[in-house]
C-alpha cells in the first residue's frame, strides 16, 4: 500500500553489471549489461540511466570481430536520424566465454549521430566507454 514503510523483505538488490559512461544526451552512467552466448556468438546489451536516458548499445561478437549498433530514444521529434560508428575497442580480461560464467571486459565506442529538425541538419559525436561484468546467459 502506498505510504507504508518499506521492509527488508520488500527490497530487492539489483546488481550493476556495467560502469560505462555515455555522452549521448548528456554525460551519464550506463549501469547494466546483459550478455547471451549462443552458437559461438556473444551478444552484449549495455543500457541504463533511466528515466532521463533511454539509450542502449548492442555489441555482437563473432570470433575476433565485433559489430556495434547504438539505439537512442528522443522525447522530441527528430527525422532522418543516422548513426555511424567511427571508432571501437573491446578488450576482454579472459576470452573464454561460457554460459553461467562472469565476463569481464572494457569497451570504447565512438559514433556520429546526424539528425534533422525543422530543416536544420546537425551532426554530433558521442562516446560510450567503461567496464562491463555480466554473467553470460
Amino acid at each position: 500500500m502506498t505510504g507504508d514503510k518499506i521492509s527488508k523483505r520488500d527490497k530487492k538488490p539489483v546488481e550493476h553489471t556495467s560502469n560505462s559512461v555515455s555522452t549521448h544526451q548528456g554525460r551519464h552512467v550506463m549501469e547494466f549489461c546483459d550478455a547471451t552466448y549462443d552458437s559461438g556468438v556473444l551478444s552484449l546489451e549495455i543500457y541504463g540511466g533511466m528515466p532521463a536516458y533511454s539509450s542502449s548499445l548492442r555489441i555482437i561478437v563473432k570470433g575476433v570481430d565485433f559489430f556495434c549498433r547504438f539505439k537512442g530514444v528522443y522525447p522530441a521529434p527528430v527525422s532522418n536520424c543516422r548513426r555511424k560508428i567511427i571508432a571501437k575497442k573491446l578488450i576482454f580480461k579472459d576470452r573464454e566465454i561460457k554460459k553461467g560464467k562472469r565476463l569481464f571486459a572494457w569497451l570504447s565506442v565512438e559514433f556520429e549521430e546526424t539528425s534533422t529538425y525543422k530543416g536544420a541538419t546537425e551532426t554530433r559525436r558521442h562516446k560510450i566507454e567503461g567496464y562491463i561484468k555480466p554473467i553470460v546467459k
